[in-house]
């Protein structure tokens, strides 16, 4: 209800950015946690014995399931009538998965930094 609330209130300001930004948040910011969620927190409880954190392709595996999720989620709003197609969702989604995968790489390049020294 909040959320529905806080929405309008930036549909009512009448800026196309912010109610482009009210649109496609619920995308972006799932989208930016899922990666830095699972690479940091899921994967290593579920592959305890792997250093998951130093293995790049764990990154990408994330990745590849947090766009299809995405698209999964879209593509379940056209079939049930929730609404449309929206390619702004999903290039939100895209962005939010390119800025954590980013903040991934800073992170383990100044772990492995401080770990080598």
């Amino acid at each position: 209800m909040l959320v529905y609330l806080f929405r309008e209130n930036l549909y009512k300001l009448g800026n196309q950015y912010i109610t482009l930004f009210a649109e496609t948040a619920p995308n972006l910011v799932p989208s930016f946690l899922f990666t830095l969620v699972g690479i940091f927190y899921i994967a290593p409880i579920l592959f305890k014995g792997l250093d998951v954190i130093h293995r790049p392709v764990f990154i990408w595996l994330i990745n590849i399931l947090n766009m299809t999720v995405f698209l999964l989620i879209e593509y379940l709003h056209v079939i049930l009538k929730l609404g449309a197609w929206d390619n702004n969702d999903i290039i939100a989604s895209l962005i939010g998965i390119f800025i954590s995968t980013i903040i991934y790489y800073k992170i383990k390049k100044n772990f492995d930094e401080k770990h080598i020294d």
